[in-house]
């Protein structure tokens, strides 16, 4: 229960007796408040006076002869006959008190009081100021740590007119800067303006409150018109309010067609809101500039900063600058930094560098942090860090986290390593984090912590995460588990869950499932879905498909495909194809392509390809390889080759270069087609 007084001019000292009342009320087990007040050797008839008691419960309690006076009683539970008395007393406030209608209950004996007399604005007002100074007071006094924002919003809602609201709204703005969303959700219809309100006039206020709540966007050009048209001019503030509500840029064509027919401005502040509200792609910023020429504006350079990340492509990229071109507009180092991010190659980086030359704007760190995405191994970084230099530009060590991920081997981690030594930048723990995904063996793991000792920089739970993907075996998970005690890091769930994805049986990593369920988390399937793949048995496959169940998980198509792999031959693996196939699961060409493995007949081939147009499953390289692996006799793979063309896939466009086995004798296949 919250208890506050209503401030005036004087503050409010509790005696020892006071306190010792207080102190009851948050000790007492019943809630017969008035005998708890005697308890404290206080008088109850005037106790109550003046007192925030909203929510109390007094229906234990004999009110007879007890003053409420300019007490705050709001949403109070009370019988009716002590509603009544007091009524008398003169309570400062009954707003929503539930009323028992009789001491017996029953169904309809409860009424709410919504309001206790009817609104006094000038009094509102002044309860409203009165509660406000009292907060500042004991936040001043450090009676209380923050202001009471319920209470004040309390007193906020007895304002009834929007334009009391937004009063109050400009005294807390003035007083104690910006409200939580509290106050501002008291304020109906809701906005979100905070203190941009304090510096419009009271009457664009009120028209920016009714605004927001227009349903659609005919209603909010109507509405616009109609103020405008008062006016003579549109006002920069409403107009671009109502263009943030639109979904694309329909809703500011809208605003210019408004502005051609009135002869009126389209004001900077109305531009810039629509540059960055609804124009997302280079179509619609080419028709952003078309509509601005409608009305005679032309773009001025902050709003091309604007738009300037839309292009998002390295021919948007070009086009943007002969955009800006046409206008007039150089382009400077704040629209570069924008278009750095659409470089996707080190052969966009050299263009883009060139580009900045002629625009004569010279790189700088912010746009070459940018480009740096753009390598993709270590010898874009060499000649990234060479294009640095000839821009006498040092790279940072934010330069280098976002370079560290180009290198994916155990070499290109040392060369990375050397390469910031020679430029006399030290690696910290984000680098190291990103090299750590070109651990490919536990070798490259014991290595790579090396690399870290010899710079002093200790390995984090972060690092370890990556690391663990390798641990290809349980032999090297129990050399990782001790790798990281010498490190004294604690693995965390996220390793567990990659542990379990290591085992090649359920007693490989029984352990592991232990110590993720004491954590109170489960491996997801997709840690169950690699060890059923690295299961050497179908009896093996089907304890993890149990396991599975038993821990309340749901198998995909991943694990449906793979238990299809692991069955002996065709007939168990089309029984488990179309007895186990999960819940919503899509029919996908793996797991077609994994029933071709297992065919040894035509008759075989001809049931799997059916199911191919059955389940309307495309056909690509990936089925024509599975039926390479099956056990079929050259003559009923050419059939097959054959079936395959007829059913619409260009077998003989198949390129074989990448398969590790059966390349030479698939192309000898197709000269037979």
């Amino acid at each position: 229960m919250t208890i506050d007084w209503l401030a005036d001019d004087n503050a409010i000292v509790l005696s020892a007796e006071e306190t010792r009342a207080f102190q009851i009320f948050d000790t007492a087990e019943h809630s017969d408040y008035v005998s708890l007040v005697r308890q404290a050797g206080l008088d109850p008839a005037q106790f109550f006076e003046g007192g925030n008691w909203e929510g109390m419960d007094l229906r234990d309690s004999d009110v007879t002869g007890v003053s409420f006076r300019s007490a705050d009683l709001t949403g109070a539970c009370l019988y009716r006959d002590q509603y009544d008395i007091i009524r008398q007393t003169k309570p400062r406030t009954l707003d929503g008190a539930r009323v028992q209608e009789s001491r017996e209950g029953g169904k309809g004996s409860t009424f709410t009081i919504e309001f206790d007399e009817a609104r006094d604005q000038a009094k509102a007002r002044t309860d409203f100021q009165a509660i406000l100074k009292n907060q500042l007071s004991r936040k001043d006094k450090g009676e209380i740590e923050k202001i009471d924002w319920p209470l004040v919003t309390r007193y906020l809602r007895r304002l009834d007119q929007p334009i009391g609201r937004i009063w109050a709204l400009d005294e807390i703005l003035d007083q104690l800067g910006a409200p939580p969303t509290l106050v501002y959700d008291a304020c109906k219809p809701k906005f979100k303006l905070g203190q941009v309100l304090r510096v419009l006039e009271w009457s664009v206020a009120i028209e920016l409150l009714q605004i927001i709540s227009l349903p659609d966007d005919n209603t909010r050009i109507t509405f616009l018109e109609e103020r405008a048209t008062a006016r003579t001019y549109l006002d920069p503030i409403l107009t671009a309010k109502v263009i943030e509500g639109g979904a694309d840029l329909d809703l500011f064509r809208r605003v210019i067609e408004l502005c051609q027919m009135k002869g009126w401005p389209l004001p900077p502040f109305v531009q810039w809101t629509a540059a960055s509200k609804l124009v997302k792609t280079m179509d619609e910023v080419r028709s952003f500039l078309n509509l601005l020429s409608k009305v005679g504006v032309r773009p001025q350079p902050a709003l091309f900063a604007i738009l300037a990340d839309r292009a998002r492509t390295f021919a948007g990229v070009r086009e943007f600058l002969d955009l800006m071109a046409k206008e007039g507009i150089k382009p400077d180092m704040t629209v570069f930094s924008k278009l750095a991010e659409a470089t996707k190659t080190m052969d966009r980086v050299h263009e883009f560098l060139d580009l900045m030359a002629k625009a004569d704007v010279k790189p700088d760190m912010t746009v070459f942090s940018r480009l740096a995405e753009a390598t993709k191994t270590m010898d874009g970084v060499r000649e990234f860090l060479d294009l640095m230099a000839k821009a006498d530009v040092k790279p940072d060590m934010t330069v280098f986290s976002r370079l560290a991920e180009a290198t994916k081997t155990m070499d290109g981690v040392r060369e990375f390593l050397d390469l910031m030594a020679k430029v006399g930048v030290k690696p910290d723990m984000t680098v190291f984090s990103r090299l750590a995904e070109a651990t490919k063996t536990m070798n490259g793991v014991r290595e790579f912590l090396d690399l870290m000792a010899k710079v002093g920089v200790k390995p984090d739970m972060t690092v370890f995460s990556r690391l663990a993907e390798a641990t290809k075996t349980i032999d090297g998970v129990r050399e990782f588990l001790d790798l990281m005690a010498k490190a004294s890091v604690k693995p965390d769930h996220r390793l567990w869950k990659v542990f379990v994805g290591s085992g090649r049986t359920i007693d490989d990593v029984q352990e592991f499932i232990a110590k993720l369920l004491e954590h109170g988390r489960k491996p997801t399937i997709l840690e169950l879905n690699k060890l059923i793949r690295n299961t050497e048995n179908r009896d093996e496959a089907e304890r993890v498909w149990s396991l599975i169940f038993s821990l309340g998980l749901k198998p995909d198509h991943f694990t449906w495909g793979t238990l299809i792999n692991k069955m002996p031959n065709w007939a168990e693996a089309w029984n488990v194809y179309r007895s186990r196939r999960p819940d919503k699961a899509l029919v996908t060409e793996a797991a077609l392509a994994a029933l071709l493995r297992k065919v040894t007949t035509r008759q075989e081939v001809q049931v799997t390809l059916e199911e191919y147009n059955r389940r309307r499953v495309t056909m690509e390289a990936n089925s024509v390889s599975a039926a390479m692996r099956s056990p079929l006799a050259d003559e009923d793979l050419v059939w097959t080759f054959r079936r395959m063309k007829k059913m619409g896939l260009d077998v003989q466009a198949i390129d074989s270069t990448t398969w590790t086995e059966g390349a030479e004798r698939f192309d000898e296949f197709k000269k037979r087609l």
